[in-house]
């Protein structure tokens, strides 16, 4: 009896011990409004599926899709305390710069060169540094 008592307890101790080597050095908490059929949740999925693979396992993404975290607002909130780490939003991001609300303007851009030319020109870093200045994430 003692034999079998003393065998469970270690196969168990061996099995938890196990587990800690397994888990990954950093979770990141990816929440957003879409839902799964959504192009959004399938970008998060490649996104999860990727930094995964890239990091060997040290980083792992959990996925609350369809508002499980909250709507928009409380999910950018939540970044800003640190209960989620990353979301996908849209305007919402013109609450902090206004001018992020050009992003959504329809023909606003010819193409999407043109839209990658003004995110990652002028525009763009104007954008990020009142995003950032202002919910102060640096």
């Amino acid at each position: 009896m003692i034999k079998k008592l003393l065998s469970s307890a270690v196969l168990g101790a061996a099995i938890l011990g196990s587990h800690s080597l397994m888990a990954a050095d950093f979770t990141l908490r990816f929440g957003h409004l879409a839902n799964a059929q959504n192009i959004w949740h399938q970008a998060a999925e490649k996104f999860k599926e990727e930094v995964e693979a890239n990091s060997d396992g040290r980083i792992e993404v959990r996925l609350y899709p369809s508002e499980q975290l909250g709507n928009e607002m409380d999910v950018i909130n939540s970044i800003q305390l640190g209960t989620a780490d990353m979301t996908i939003t849209g305007e919402s991001l013109q609450n902090w710069a206004p001018k992020a609300a050009m992003m959504a303007v329809p023909y606003a851009f010819r193409d999407s060169e043109h839209l990658h030319a003004a995110v990652n020109g002028d525009i763009g870093a104007e954008i990020e540094a009142q995003i950032t200045e202002r919910t102060n994430n640096h």
